[in-house]
């Protein structure tokens, strides 16, 4: 879990899904990687980019910290990955 701090400024998180594809700012110096995926942001499951945003302008909006929890592990994100590229297709192919 890392704690992003209102005050330090911007979170440097850039992401697609729940996906970490780049850091800069606080991001960075908190050692945040590129390949990790978001999972819980104030203890809260994010399921898509959009939960993201919500959870995280809700924190700026009321000038609080925000914490933000990571699955670290490649298989395990890759893993996650190709199921929901699978979901994606399959979900196409019954249009």
């Amino acid at each position: 879990q890392v704690e992003f701090g209102h005050a330090a400024g911007d979170h440097g998180l850039h992401w697609e899904g729940t996906l970490v594809v780049g850091v800069s700012g606080q991001a960075q110096k908190l050692g945040v990687r590129p390949g990790w995926k978001i999972h819980m942001i104030d203890g809260r499951s994010v399921y898509n980019s959009n939960d993201i945003s919500m959870r995280l302008q809700e924190a700026m909006w009321q000038w609080r910290s925000s914490y933000v929890s990571f699955i670290t592990d490649t298989a395990v994100v890759r893993a996650d990955l190709r199921e929901a590229r699978l979901a994606a297709t399959k979900a196409e192919e019954e249009r």
